[in-house]
């Protein structure tokens, strides 16, 4: 991906030339192969052969590059809608951070050099790569954020925001994702076979199942109201299902009415019951599972053990 300049003109805006764009170069390669056949057709001149060959040549190119290029930005962007709005997000992007360093520092340049974006959806988040030129320091990750929500306001992504922003480890980009925080994603099992989970896997919303195995600390935070206890319940119902084996520090006592069916030494809300529950986990429970891995690792001769 390369970066895009925008030079300034006599009027003092900054656009792009058209040398920089595909479709001049298509279209002067169309013009150039029909018209040279029609002025070949009339007066026959040899020389007109070696231009016909090679615009012909570079139109079809150009028509494969772009054909391939299509191709992949509608498998990344998941379909022909989503590439035309992602481009337009794109563009968007570009716009502001033109305006913007027009308008603080670059206004008597000849060119201003704008970092290549890239835009990809995979059905869930929007995951977009801005590249990091010379001059841009970490904190430019805060006002690119603000940038990029206020670019994703159409139709198709207006609800999604930036939730998550990171450098990459070459650190020659910015790595930004957007997630959908506007549509109730909530996970409501409709009977009791949605609740039925294989082991180590659980169900937090729709169209996010994690793997425990894989991610074993998992934290649910929320305002008032929020549906952190739903979430809670859900997940307890689910682990429930493959006989996991639970332990409850219920501080406000809102799953004591689980001592019914479950045992009672397992749910804790006193502080000298949470310590007792901590001593036994430290002095048992612990040294138990550290065998079940040392022994593992010898049995298999490898370090680590998964689920």
């Amino acid at each position: 991906m390369i970066n895009y300049f925008y030079f300034k003109d006599k009027f003092g805006n900054y656009t792009r030339p058209l040398y920089y764009q595909y479709f001049f170069w298509l279209c002067l390669c169309f013009a150039t192969f029909i018209s040279s056949n029609e002025i070949y057709d009339l007066l026959n001149l040899s020389i007109l052969t070696s231009l016909i060959l090679f615009s012909g040549l570079g139109l079809i190119f150009l028509l494969i590059f772009g054909l391939i290029w299509l191709g992949v930005r509608l498998v990344q962007c998941r379909g022909i809608i989503n590439y035309w709005n992602l481009s337009s997000v794109e563009e968007e992007i570009r716009n502001s951070l033109l305006r913007i360093k027009v308008a603080n520092r670059l206004r008597n340049m000849d060119y201003v050099e704008i970092p290549a974006i890239w835009a990809t959806y995979d059905g869930k988040v929007v995951k977009l790569r801005i590249k990091k030129l010379a001059g841009y320091e970490s904190t430019s990750l805060d006002s690119l954020v603000e940038l990029v929500n206020s670019s994703l306001d159409n139709a198709r992504f207006k609800n999604f925001v930036v939730t998550t922003k990171l450098i990459s480890d070459d650190r020659r980009w910015f790595k930004l994702v957007a997630s959908d925080l506007g549509t109730n994603r909530t996970f409501i099992p409709n009977n009791i076979n949605d609740l039925i989970q294989k082991p180590y896997f659980l169900t937090l919303q729709e169209d996010l199942t994690i793997n425990l195995a894989d991610e074993a600390h998992v934290i649910c935070w929320g305002k008032t109201n929020a549906g952190k206890s739903t979430t809670i319940l859900t997940a307890v119902a689910q682990l429930l299902s493959y006989s996991a084996d639970l332990f409850f520090i219920d501080g406000k006592e809102e799953f004591s009415s689980f001592s019914v069916f479950y045992p009672k030494e397992k749910i804790v809300s006193t502080s000298s019951d949470v310590l007792r529950l901590l001593n036994w986990l430290c002095e048992e429970e612990i040294p138990r599972r550290q065998k079940i891995v040392a022994d593992a690792v010898k049995r298999n001769n490898i370090l680590g053990l998964r689920g």
